[in-house]
């Protein structure tokens, strides 16, 4: 099975100049603060998210921001004081802009259309990630780091002539990092690392990632025998050029066309032996003709409780502790060491600002999604068990 899909989205919103020439303009902190909250309203992000609350952390470059009540992944809205021609940032985390998707119903192209106030700001992505996820395909990262070691896979990228415009492929000579577990590789990432650039493609085993992190794909990952991601991250002038080309999309078959397009044209891969696409390239290839995978349906739901119960299950020597002592002193002493715990617990234990702080950003989430405390016990089961 083959999906593609986005994931983290940043934007700069720029206000019209007009605007900012305005006389009763008081400053720009005031302008901005109306710009975002336009976008906030238009987006949908106020109805999925609730309203403004302070920021644990902000985005690079700009000082004063805020994010959402609701938003238990990171979600930053936020302006520099003393440069407004840097405009206006909203960034949004994977898991953020999915349960935006999912509880908006819009995907992006869509929200971007409804997000134009054009005599307020202009609309500018400035980053987006592309995913194409690959599940039960056979791929393996390492196989696949190897094999463009040696030579025996190629990457091109296809160009157009500025002068004739016609268009060629070409050997790209893109940047190979990778990063290894136990002497296998796990991610690799063609490009630049670095915050300026244009463009990184990071190719990883997210099945591993998943179980590892207990992530929101967790219970899939677990379903399925091997699952490589490669996400495509579009920065600067490469996203806003995509943010155009997206606003020409009116379904899903048209974005998923467009994604498979950006991954052909960009990270075309090529057996050097045979001089053809490899298996994974030919899907792509199709898809970008508007046939085969499809958009992948947003899986949002945090886990974060759930690798915490793992943990103490497994992590954190609970068991091990259980077992010795009653190795010791017979069988019932387990339930004597939970019961000790359990009044320790009650009588002495005082939550901090973290643990405040996650009830207050995540409480209505899970409630939302687990029906009953047993409701969640029952999945994390599957997690915690194997």
């Amino acid at each position: 099975m083959i999906e593609l899909g986005i994931d983290e989205v940043t934007f700069v919103l720029f206000p019209t100049q007009e605007r900012l020439d305005d006389p009763n303009l008081g400053d720009w902190g005031e302008l901005a603060v109306e710009v975002l909250d336009g976008f906030a309203e238009a987006s949908g992000l106020y109805a999925a998210f609730g309203r403004e609350v302070a920021a644990c952390t902000h985005p690079a470059g700009y000082p004063n921001a805020w994010t959402l009540s609701g938003a238990y992944s990171y979600l930053a809205l936020g302006y520099h004081p003393g440069h407004p021609h840097m405009g206006a940032i909203v960034k949004l985390s994977a898991r953020a802009f999915h349960c935006l998707v999912d509880r908006t119903g819009r995907q992006l192209p869509a929200m971007m259309k409804d997000s134009q106030i054009p005599d307020l700001y202009e609309l500018r992505p400035s980053r987006i990630d592309l995913t194409a996820d690959f599940i039960d395909e056979g791929l393996d990262v390492d196989d696949m780091a190897r094999k463009l070691e040696n030579d025996d896979i190629l990457v091109v990228r296809q160009q157009v002539d500025k002068r004739t415009g016609t268009i060629s492929s070409r050997r790209a000579a893109y940047r190979v990092e990778t990063i290894a577990k136990d002497g296998a590789v796990q991610t690799m990432y063609l490009g630049s690392r670095k915050a300026n650039g244009n463009a990184l493609l990071r190719i990883y085993d997210k099945r591993a990632e998943q179980i590892e992190t207990a992530g929101p794909g967790m219970a899939r990952a677990k379903g399925c025998a091997d699952w490589v991601r490669m996400e495509a991250s579009l920065r600067h002038r490469y996203a806003a050029q995509l943010g155009q080309e997206m606003l020409s999309c009116n379904c899903d078959a048209d974005l998923a066309t467009l994604i498979a397009t950006v991954f052909d044209t960009r990270y075309r891969f090529i057996d050097s032996s045979t001089g053809k696409p490899t298996s994974w390239s030919a899907a792509i290839q199709i898809a970008a003709q508007g046939s085969g995978p499809v958009l992948t349906s947003p899986s949002w739901r945090d886990h974060d409780l759930t690798a915490l119960l793992s943990h103490i299950a497994k992590g954190s020597g609970l068991y091990p502790l259980l077992w010795k002592a009653s190795s010791v002193w017979g069988e019932p002493t387990a339930e004597k060491v939970l019961n000790f715990l359990l009044t320790d617990f009650k009588a002495n234990f005082k939550p901090n600002k973290d643990v405040l702080r996650w009830c207050n950003r995540s409480r209505a989430a899970y409630m939302r999604d687990y029906a009953s405390a047993e409701a969640w016990l029952d999945e994390a089961t599957s997690f915690t068990t194997t």
